[in-house]
């Protein structure tokens, strides 16, 4: 199936098996070292999305909704709700455009990021600091973000806005 029906509302709509097959191939980069946790956007393309990042994991690492990565909330709005995950040591966010972009943006200290699909990035963050009433915990250090077509950032400054 390469693209969902017309008539499916984009909340229902599934991963193409291009985005399949994307994912799969990125899904190594996050193998070392493993994540415990992966919250998703309840929306469906993002659920299958972590299903298959989660097959190059250890057997103890989760998969969780995270209904406000849906979007339609501020990026705050979600770090807010990330205090509750601040005891898990590697923690990956499955979303969508512009919510992940926004949420890199308020992390990294920057305006939103333009984050392109299937794109996979690594942030190292106190999270003692996730704990600060409604701060934002700035700013996060980007260890590398990596992009489909080969493109692999390391510095903030190469990030598009």
């Amino acid at each position: 199936m390469d693209a969902s029906p017309p008539h499916i509302d984009d909340n229902a709509r599934y991963l193409t098996d291009k985005g399949r097959r994307v994912t799969a191939a990125m899904a190594p980069l996050l193998a070392d070292p493993p994540v415990d946790l992966f919250l998703t956007s309840p929306l469906v393309r993002a659920v299958q999305t972590a299903e298959i990042l989660v097959r190059t994991q250890p057997e103890h690492t989760r998969v969780e909704v995270l209904t406000l990565l849906a979007g339609g909330v501020s990026p705050l709005e979600v770090l807010r709700d990330l205090r509750r995950y601040r005891h898990e040591t590697r923690l990956a966010l499955v979303g969508h455009e512009p919510m992940m972009g926004d949420l890199m943006g308020l992390l990294l200290g920057r305006s939103p990021i333009s984050f392109r699909k299937s794109g996979v990035a690594v942030l190292r963050l106190d999270s003692s600091r996730l704990v600060s009433s409604d701060q934002a915990p700035l700013p996060a250090q980007l260890v590398w973000a990596q992009f489909p077509d080969g493109d692999r950032i390391t510095t903030v400054s190469e990030l598009q806005p």
